[in-house]
């Protein structure tokens, strides 16, 4: 969907479809696109409530499997909670209790501070601001942002803290041991920036995360979400989506989508690749 939108800009832009014979060209292309969203959407709604999407043409591509670890080429975008919760996370519990990339500070903070440089953001971009960094995971990133109000949300967040010595989450301003598909009371509408870095994958219900860091940003905030893209899932990486999947939740959220472009995966072991999306939550929304 993106690049036909892109190639239809192009053409725009080229004054290859100016002429009048060119009108019906360009309504047929935006008749298409339409139809497109239309069905993607249908497609994206049947996905999330477990109903089993049309076996003919796109949605085809995006059918649930009921087996979702020996296929490949598929959306996930909703696993069981309780499931996630008593395999997903005492793996990651574990995985961050070993982690010395984490461990050591000096470290992580210069690779954190090239990340977020690397996607055009500065260090003091949000002062006085308030922003949430969603899956925080046992270390903030969100610190580069200096002189910001920091709320972090993270499901392990309180074992994080009890139990590991270099956990900084007290750091934050706020601090919530939640997953991100629990909404946070108080939090709709507070916020200025939220970003999530590889964390979406690894959640057990992909649309209701959007819709919550949607609540939660002010009119005109804006979001930054990188995950991976996979081909399978395992234990730790249940969720699977691609760029014309999540594009469409993001609009179906009410996003705007800024910018959306494909980097390096986090785990190249699982994804070829992940995404990261510019987002903004339009002005005249209400919270």
């Amino acid at each position: 969907m993106i690049s036909k939108m892109k190639i239809w800009m192009r053409d725009l832009q080229s004054g290859a479809r100016t002429t009048t014979a060119g009108i019906p060209h360009i309504q047929e292309k935006i008749n298409n696109l339409n139809k497109e969203m239309v069905a993607l959407r249908k497609d994206l709604q049947k996905i999330a409530l477990g109903t089993p999407a049309p076996q003919t043409g796109t949605a085809a591509l995006h059918a649930p499997q009921e087996q979702p670890d020996s296929r490949k080429h598929r959306v996930v975008l909703k696993v069981d909670k309780e499931q996630w919760s008593g395999t997903a996370q005492p793996g990651e519990l574990s995985f961050h209790r070993t982690s010395t990339f984490r461990a050591d500070h000096e470290k992580f903070t210069a690779a954190n501070a090239r990340f977020f440089d690397g996607f055009g953001f500065s260090a003091t971009q949000f002062t006085g601001k308030t922003i949430v960094d969603l899956g925080a995971g046992s270390k903030l990133r969100a610190l580069y942002f200096t002189g910001a109000n920091i709320i972090a949300i993270e499901p392990l967040a309180e074992k994080f803290m009890q139990e590991i010595e270099w956990c900084d989450l007290r750091k934050a301003s706020e601090v919530y041991s939640a997953p991100a598909e629990a909404m946070i009371d108080g939090l709709a509408g507070r916020v200025d920036f939220l970003f999530s870095i590889n964390v979406l994958d690894h959640c057990y219900d992909f649309v209701d995360c959007i819709a919550n860091i949607y609540a939660y940003l002010k009119p005109g905030g804006t979001a930054f979400l990188a995950f991976d893209c996979h081909q399978k899932t395992d234990d730790l990486h249940p969720i699977i989506v691609n760029e014309k999947v999540a594009s469409a939740a993001m609009f179906d959220a009410g996003f705007q989508i800024d910018k959306l472009e494909r980097i390096a995966s986090f785990h190249r072991g699982i994804a070829a690749y992940a995404i990261a999306l510019y987002l903004t939550k339009p002005k005249g929304d209400q919270v």
